[in-house]
């Protein structure tokens, strides 16, 4: 053992984190020797006597669950284990599961009796009948696309299954068809500039949120909601002539259509008419379901019963931070812990006993126009891992770019989401006998160290310090009952991670099924 990585063990866990990120190279080579070199020391987990940051002021049975790498890392899948987890604890009768950013643009796919459900609004521990699954006020939430998706939810598993069940913010930000063809004509405003997003208008629906013009779901179920959007109809379709562009016969997603036939399909915006008589069919919906309700006061109510468990579940990551993510190509919501705060006015993420991070183990994935291209993997490895992992957007269907992990990345993303434990996932994507990448840090041309700073500019021209590990069994990885059950090297890699983040791995993913979860219980 060196004497760095001896005084970085000495250290409290957040200042070792600091001193991780200060310096990322300091301890790559050490670490890497304790752990691949003939001692082979092998640290999984929270370190023993470390204990949660400010316990005191955590509130019971209560977890969060975001992703700190470019979205689809299988928080939903995560979310749904850590509902069974907290449900199973004594006392506990009943869990609230909010989501709490993102809109439709997001999507988390779970296995309920067998059926596959590609959930893009609704919370992912829509599994479990004790459960009421909150739709936060920072999200945006398009009634139509809602109807459908819980429909699809009842055809699939059972009538009634919902009934409820589901709740929607009274101020969450309401998202409509000429959101998402006004997202289509800003490309052609801004030349380009604004592309990369999924086409479901919610940098429009945010944008409107503070220049005002924009509606909540609350406003829209009041009397005066179809003159409000009609005169928005209006103004808009003077816009969308000023660009030489038909509103009515603009074309946007149709959802319906799509679950139907399993191919994205669209339709056209419509006359006013014909719009404002879509959205009241969905209206009225929302209306008849009683979903539409004030949150805030929900959430207070439960702050101080323990019986009911609290679960949050974020959308996007914190590689798609709108202040802090890849730009150009960000998403429009708060993707870290603070969506805890902003999605229910109640609870601040401290207050939140798991502050779990969702990371690809041994690689990583990115839907969009831009993204690192110096960490793309051979292309022989990346359409290996693109078709053994299923690597397609879940509400794009895009292809994903295939990355190898990087590290700083994931550090810089860590310590501002809020997080205190990391769950790898996708462990059971590898094969023995292959050498695995991970990016430790960067240098410029010259050699001399580069932090990471978000926007890919900053990365442009900088020359990733790849570090090759042993790859391992998948297929032995997915018979996993317990972290002793991993091959050998899959432990080895997982305690090179967190040596490298500084982040304790609570649990990991040894497949596509909910089953497939391994919590991990202290040092190894």
């Amino acid at each position: 053992m060196s004497a760095y990585t001896e005084s970085l063990r000495s250290l409290s866990l957040a200042k070792r984190q600091e001193q991780l990120w200060l310096n990322p190279q300091a301890a790559v080579d050490d670490y890497f020797e304790e752990i691949y070199g003939p001692e082979q020391r092998i640290e999984i987990g929270w370190p023993d006597g470390i204990q949660r940051q400010r316990t005191d002021i955590t509130r019971p049975n209560s977890a969060m669950a975001v992703g700190i790498d470019y979205g689809d890392e299988g928080k939903g899948r995560g979310a749904d284990n850590d509902a069974d987890m907290l449900l199973s604890r004594p006392g506990v009768k009943s869990i609230d599961v909010t989501r709490s950013a993102g809109g439709h643009n997001a999507g988390h796919t779970i296995v309920v009796n067998g059926k596959r459900l590609a959930l893009h609004i609704i919370p992912s521990a829509v599994a479990h009948e004790r459960s009421r699954n909150i739709i936060g006020r920072e999200t945006s939430v398009h009634p139509e696309d809602l109807k459908s998706e819980f429909e699809d939810v009842e055809d699939k598993v059972g009538k009634g299954f919902l009934q409820g069940r589901v709740v929607v913010s009274e101020e969450a930000k309401f998202n409509h068809d000429i959101d998402r063809a006004e997202e289509v004509l800003l490309r052609l405003r801004t030349e380009g500039q604004s592309s990369g997003g999924t086409g479901r208008g919610i940098p429009t629906t945010e944008a409107h949120r503070y220049d005002r013009t924009g509606l909540s779901i609350g406003e829209l179920t009041q009397d005066n909601w179809r003159s409000r959007l009609g005169n928005y109809y209006d103004d808009m379709e003077r816009i969308f002539d000023s660009f030489g562009r038909d509103l009515s016969t603009s074309e946007v997603p149709d959802f319906q259509k799509t679950l139907e036939t399993n191919e994205p399909q669209v339709r056209t915006v419509g006359t006013k008419n014909e719009f404002l008589d879509r959205v009241d069919h969905s209206r009225e919906w929302l209306i008849s379901q009683n979903m539409v309700q004030n949150t805030v006061a929900i959430h207070r109510e439960s702050y101080n019963d323990p019986s009911v468990a609290q679960l949050f579940e974020g959308a996007q990551a914190m590689g798609l931070h709108p202040s802090l993510g890849k730009r150009k190509d960000v998403t429009s919501t708060d993707p870290s812990g603070y969506m805890v705060m902003n999605g229910t006015a109640v609870y601040l993420p401290q207050n939140i006993e798991y502050r779990r991070g969702y990371s690809k183990g041994r690689y990583n994935s990115v839907v969009g126009a831009d993204w690192p291209r110096q960490l793309e993997l051979d292309e022989e490895t990346a359409q290996w891992i693109q078709e053994e992992a299923h690597e397609y957007g879940a509400t794009t269907g895009r292809k994903r770019t295939i990355l190898g992990p990087n590290i700083t990345m994931e550090q810089l993303n860590a310590r501002f989401s809020m997080i205190e434990g990391m769950v790898e996932t996708h462990m059971d994507v590898a094969k023995a006998n292959e050498k695995i990448k991970i990016a430790a840090y960067f240098v410029d041309q010259e050699g001399v160290v580069q932090h990471y700073q978000p926007g890919l500019i900053y990365q442009k021209g900088l020359i990733p310090v790849w570090v090759e590990v042993p790859g391992w069994d998948g297929e032995q990885v997915k018979n996993a009952k317990r972290i002793e059950d991993l091959p050998f090297e899959a432990l080895q890699f997982l305690s090179f991670k967190q040596a490298l983040t500084g982040y304790p791995i609570e649990a990991i993913t040894t497949g596509p099924r909910r089953e497939n979860f391994i919590e991990l219980q202290g040092y190894r």
